[in-house]
């Protein structure tokens, strides 16, 4: 969850999080209106790959050989990689089906104000994924909120600092474990 957190890639478990969350919501839509299914981010292709072998289908290999088309969107960026994960959260979101040319994620063009966007989309997308009914967590989440509320601004943006340097000596000890094997 911390990688939702402003100038951090998202992890893929982040992701696959949001995805369950959307198929919980999916079950509550009206019989009859378009439906979809969000599957974990590591199987897709091979799933589908899989799943055209099973019904015989000529060009299964080719599939799975295959790499991802990124189509030219409106709010498309030249250098923001950080993002790209709450890029495909909106897309999730928002995607109905539409051709490229006619959708709208609701994303400005690459500017300032796309940045703020997406910052507030974490936000956004943090929240919901705490407070979901889904999340076991919920009420622990919401108290621990309400609690970080009342501090004053100097301690927490202290807390958000030492969050973000505990973060950063973790990372660096995974690299030098990796490194190590």
């Amino acid at each position: 969850m911390e990688t939702l957190a402003p100038g951090l890639c998202l992890d893929a478990n982040v992701i696959d999080c949001w995805g369950a969350i959307l198929n919980h919501e999916e079950s509550f839509k009206d019989v009859g209106s378009l439906s979809r299914h969000f599957f974990p981010t590591g199987c897709i292709k091979d799933m589908f790959a899989r799943h055209l072998k099973l019904h015989c289908h000529k060009r299964y290999a080719s599939i799975k050989k295959l790499n991802a088309k990124i189509p030219r969107l409106k709010w498309s960026t030249r250098s923001n990689y950080r993002d790209c994960g709450v890029f495909a959260m909106l897309h999730m979101e928002s995607y109905m089906g539409e051709a490229p040319s006619k959708w709208d994620c609701g994303l400005v063009a690459e500017s300032k104000e796309q940045f703020d966007m997406l910052r507030r989309l974490r936000f956004k997308f943090a929240t919901k994924m705490l407070l979901h009914e889904l999340n076991v967590h919920r009420e622990k989440m919401l108290d621990e909120a309400k609690e970080f509320d009342k501090l004053d601004s100097e301690v927490k943006m202290e807390i958000i600092v030492q969050a973000r340097m505990n973060r950063k000596q973790r990372e660096e000890k995974n690299e030098e474990e990796l490194e190590a094997n």
